[in-house]
């Protein structure tokens, strides 16, 4: 099975559709969650934004093959869980949902240290983004297609960042 296929235009108006979804998805559950549990902010986003523009040219560098990894490691996850649960019985669809599931909540379990082991936070809000971002996997079955719709949404993220900390500046 391959994992990777060249992209077409259609995945990348896919992508770029999906990953403002993706922060509308987390956004709304973060604000939920804030109004009855304390949130962490990422420590890293927030020191980019006051950072010299030679560490954050080498941080923008690699982050696109950080989150390469990040899809590989959530798409095995899912299609493991998907294969798992096709042999305890479930069915196709049953399998597919789970599968999605599972792999939000362990992607979302690999951002603890992140967010300072604040469980539900990453669970709840970076699992839900998940949920989002799987999509594009899903419906192309190409990694490269969920990989862009990542590194579009953290690259906003990111520029947000940016823009807010040299507005600080002044």
């Amino acid at each position: 099975m391959r994992l990777f296929y060249r992209p077409t235009w259609r995945d990348v108006a896919l992508s770029l559709a999906l990953a403002p979804a993706a922060l509308a998805v987390s956004a709304v559950v973060a604000i939920a969650l804030s109004s009855v549990s304390a949130t962490a902010g990422n420590p890293a986003i927030e020191a980019l934004a006051h950072s010299p523009t030679h560490q954050t040219a080498a941080v923008l560098a690699s982050v696109p093959p950080q989150l390469l990894g990040e899809e590989l490691i959530t798409v095995v996850v899912l299609l493991a869980s998907i294969a798992a649960l096709l042999r305890l019985g479930a069915s196709r669809r049953a399998s597919i949902v789970g599968g999605w599931l599972i792999s939000a909540v362990v992607f979302g379990a690999l951002h603890l240290p992140t967010y300072q082991w604040h469980v539900l936070q990453v669970i709840l809000v970076i699992g839900s983004s998940r949920l989002v971002l799987s999509l594009p996997y899903l419906w192309t079955r190409n990694v490269w297609v969920s990989t862009l719709t990542h590194v579009t949404l953290d690259g906003s993220i990111i520029a947000f960042a940016l823009v807010v900390g040299a507005l600080s500046a002044r």
